[in-house]
């Protein structure tokens, strides 16, 4: 700006406006990394319980008393000026990786037995509800002949005589209107597609391996899982706190279980 008029500059900036919003939230103390390949959960992966900041990962070099180095990673709250009121959230790799575990184990019931029978009523579930949309189907479209066969009759009348033309076009828009809400009734039918029962079965069985899944996964598999499963991480100074999808939650509350037909689903 120059007496009070804006010109275009001429020249590159020296720095582009992403490398410098990134300088300005590490100066105002806003942690924004997204993680590297030695910290695969960190990178937003996790958040902080207690201040909403990512939890980010560091690698800690130690020499035991034998003098051999061992190095330990960690992941912490990125929050670099917390407050008084806000604990240490820092986890152990390991403690991390075993408390993800137990938390995707609640998901496997606790028997073969449950197991067979938890499945059994998802297959009885869908098989019931397919068989009763196929009878309501049937049902609209018995009407929809009959209605079709009442409106030939009425012309029939008509046509010999035996009706006059106000009774036969008062009858006929009745027989329309109720032709076209059984039209809307058959549209509106949810046919299920034989697909999704066996997509909830196979989620069923893959969610019953879900923490062996986790714990014998690389690197991106366990963020693949976690991002599947779960849709907000927090984690603070004592506890993890997996908010998991549907129908991942049902599963591991046992909601499930209280329902007989699988609506759940």
């Amino acid at each position: 700006m120059w007496r009070g008029k804006v010109f275009q500059g001429k020249y590159k900036p020296l720095i582009d406006r992403e490398l410098f919003d990134a300088c300005q939230a590490i100066l105002h103390g806003r942690n924004r990394r997204t993680g590297s390949p030695e910290h695969p959960l960190a990178g937003g992966l996790f958040r902080c319980a207690h201040c909403g900041q990512s939890i980010t990962g560091e690698r800690i070099k130690k020499v035991l008393s034998d003098g051999t180095v061992k190095y330990f990673t960690y992941y912490r709250c990125a929050n670099n000026h917390p407050g008084p009121e806000h604990p240490r959230v820092r986890w152990r790799e390991e403690q991390l990786e075993r408390t993800v575990a137990e938390e995707l184990g609640k998901l496997r019931m606790e028997s073969d037995d449950m197991r067979g029978l938890v499945r059994k009523a998802m297959e009885a579930a869908f098989a019931d509800i397919g068989n009763q949309q196929r009878k309501q189907v049937q049902a609209l479209a018995r009407r929809q002949s009959e209605l079709k066969g009442m409106q030939d009759r009425l012309l029939n009348a008509y046509l010999a005589g035996t009706i006059d033309e106000a009774v036969f076009a008062a009858k006929s828009e009745e027989l329309k209107g109720e032709q076209a809400k059984v039209e809307r009734h058959l549209e509106q039918v949810d046919r299920i597609d034989p697909s999704r029962g066996a997509a909830a079965l196979a989620i069923f069985d893959w969610s019953q391996e879900a923490a062996g899944q986790w714990l014998g996964s690389n690197k991106a598999g366990r963020r693949e899982i976690l991002a599947l499963v779960c849709l907000n991480r927090k984690l603070s100074d004592v506890s993890l706190d997996l908010k998991m999808r549907s129908p991942f939650r049902e599963l591991a509350e046992r909601r499930l279980l209280q329902n007989s037909r699988g609506d759940w689903i």
